[in-house]
């Protein structure tokens, strides 16, 4: 069986700045395989940041910028899943789907009110509401700072 190569490869990334270089920590599901399999990559920034916080810590950078084709500041993609340090998983949000979504019919549903009748990012978030904001972390809780002293 041949290899998949996605035309595209859409990345949910906690932060990346403007050229693409994106920061990714905690779970990274299939992100860098993703990226390298796609012929095209659209990283989907929860932060937009300066080239130098990406560059103070290099080994957070599992997309490097040159491979990147758009970066898009999507405050939440992930949902439902999570997103370490951002977004906690949204469990009624799958169990809703999965309740929801039994049948073709009903899936076909589903995908109107979830996917198809929704003009953009910020409608699926609207329709979200408070919802949303209750699943934002608000505790900070950084690792150790590393050591890329040369001298």
């Amino acid at each position: 069986m041949p290899a998949l190569k996605p035309d595209v490869a859409f990345l949910v990334v906690q932060r990346a700045d403007k050229a693409g270089n994106s920061h990714i920590w905690g779970s990274t599901g299939l992100t860098q395989e993703a990226s390298i399999a796609a012929n095209k990559i659209i990283v989907l920034a929860d932060e937009i940041v300066e080239p130098e916080v990406i560059a103070s810590d290099p080994s957070r950078v599992l997309i490097p910028g040159f491979g990147v084709d758009a970066v898009c500041h999507v405050p939440a993609a992930c949902h439902p899943a999570p997103l370490i340090g951002k977004w906690k998983r949204d469990n009624h949000f799958f169990h809703d789907y999965h309740k929801e979504t039994r049948d073709p019919a009903d899936f076909d549903r589903w995908c109107d009110e979830w996917v198809r009748d929704l003009p953009d990012h910020e409608a699926y978030r609207a329709k979200l509401g408070g919802q949303l904001e209750d699943l934002r972390i608000l505790g900070d809780i950084p690792s150790a700072p590393a050591n890329y002293a040369t001298e």
